[in-house]
């Protein structure tokens, strides 16, 4: 996952834990709900001015929709 150099604003855990529950509701599959939340996730913080201490929600509400990227899920023991 690429990194995006700026302190997280507020509601990130809470943004997670929302597109995580929708794409598993969606999917029937943790692994491709996980692999989409990640990428609604990157989307929002890539939207999301430095310094801003809100998520750029509405800006960003069709990644939340259709993230434009996935990242890959690996298991590991």
């Amino acid at each position: 996952m690429p990194y995006i150099n700026q302190r997280a604003p507020s509601g990130g855990g809470d943004l997670t834990a929302a597109v995580f529950l929708a794409q598993l509701l969606k999917t029937q599959d943790p692994v491709a709900a996980l692999s989409a939340t990640a990428g609604a996730v990157y989307a929002v913080f890539a939207a999301t001015l430095p310094g801003e201490s809100e998520l750029a929600l509405i800006t960003a509400q069709n990644a939340l929709v259709t993230p434009p990227t996935s990242f890959p899920v690996e298991k590991f023991n």
